[in-house]
């Protein structure tokens, strides 16, 4: 009965600030969203560039304040996931490995085990994509604000939009690595390479 107790509380301790973040970052992301779709339909139907330039300045430079306050967490969340969902999917397979019998208490393990390393992936999955989604509509806005005509005092307005567009790529960690598909394909590669290795081992071990 303590073990359970602390089990408990040792999961919502781990689980409760990654979920809290995740569900931070799901309703910035919805807001940007939707923020974006507006201005693309404004783009496109009304005429008053300088009060559209000026909402596109806006919308910039709060992705580039967002970016500056989450990169530190992204970084060590990120790290973290990956190191987890290995020793997950590890732990996993070194019990299908292993020539003891299986029993009830073994595959409950397994599938435990299991189930939190499809969990932290989720997560990696959900913020590559929706980073990668933020960062499409935000080139498509790029592309129609360069095939705009633009008057003569709107042009310093335009330039300085376009230069926060061309300098954000994404939201990232702290620089090291940005979200988005091609993190997702190199993590996805990484992990299955690594798993590999560490199967081998346990096979000679074996």
């Amino acid at each position: 009965m303590p073990y359970i107790i602390f089990r408990t509380f040792d999961l919502q301790f781990i689980f409760a600030p990654i979920v809290s973040f995740h569900l931070y970052f799901l309703e910035c992301l919805s807001k940007i969203e939707s923020w974006m779709n507006l201005i693309k339909v404004k783009l496109t139907k009304e005429t008053n560039q300088k009060f559209i330039l000026d909402e596109c300045n806006e919308l910039m430079s709060g992705l580039h304040l967002l970016t500056d306050a989450i990169s530190s967490i992204i970084f060590w969340l990120i790290t973290s996931i990956l190191l987890l969902s290995i020793v997950e999917a590890y732990i996993m397979i070194v019990y299908i490995l292993s020539p003891t019998e299986f029993n009830q208490a073994t595959t409950f393990l397994m599938v435990g085990y299991g189930f939190f390393g499809i969990f932290f992936l989720y997560f990696l999955y959900s913020y590559c994509t929706f980073s990668q989604f933020i960062k499409d509509s935000s080139d498509q806005i790029k592309l129609i604000l360069l095939n705009n005509p633009e008057k003569d005092e709107n042009k310093i307005q335009k330039t300085q939009a376009l230069l926060k567009f061309e300098t954000w790529n994404g939201f990232h960690g702290n620089g090291y690595f940005t979200l988005g598909k091609s993190l997702l394909t190199a993590v996805v590669a990484n992990f299955i390479t690594y798993l590999i290795i560490l199967i081998q081992f346990k096979v000679s071990e074996l």
